[in-house]
Parts: C-alpha cells; structure tokens; sequence
C-alpha cells in the first residue's frame, strides 16, 4: 500500500478451519464514517481463502488465498462480510477496520 498511514479501528478475530465461517459486517464503524466502500486489513495466522459478500461462503475454489502472516488491505461494500476456510488445520482470521490518515 506504499506510504500510505491508516487509522485502525476495532479487530474482530474470526476463528477458522476447513468449514466457512463468516464474519460480522465490515464498513459500518467509527473509524469509517463514509458511505461506500471501506478499507479492511486482514491477517491470518493460518493458509486460507476469503471472499467478500453479502453472505459469502468461502472455499478453497472461490476464495482468494492469504498466506500465513501475510496481510492485506481490502475494499469491503457497506454490510457486506468476509467468509474464511482453510485447506487444513485451523487458525484465526484478524480483521481490522482502517481508513486514511
């Protein structure tokens, strides 16, 4: 994301495995005080794949895969939520609200 600096707001920790779990709904914090699209930072401590939706269902064919350790900013519409699934194993799925400094 280059030099740009967020904000972070409230972390939900979603547990997952290899059964989608969904999450609450993103985009409607304090930290995001504008209609439309929010920015989410997501980080995993476990493999997986997540896809963003209204009520999403990630798998391992339709979702798109975070590394381990990695994170990743994401563009989340208003009342939409991630889903997350793992290929094996069980981890945890951060997810944080951010916005722009």
């Amino acid at each position: 994301m280059g030099n740009t600096s967020y904000r972070l707001g409230a972390t939900e920790k979603l547990p997952i495995t290899n059964a989608a779990a969904a999450s609450q709904v993103h985009g409607d914090s304090e930290v995001n005080t504008t209609n439309g699209d929010h920015v989410v930072r997501i980080q995993a401590d476990v493999d997986c794949f997540v896809l963003v939706g209204k009520t999403p269902v990630a798998s391992v064919s339709n979702g798109f895969p975070v590394a381990a350790g990695a994170y990743e900013y994401i563009d989340v519409p208003d009342g939409h939520k991630l889903s997350a699934i793992t290929a094996s194993g069980a981890g945890n799925l951060y997810i944080t609200d951010v916005s722009k400094i």
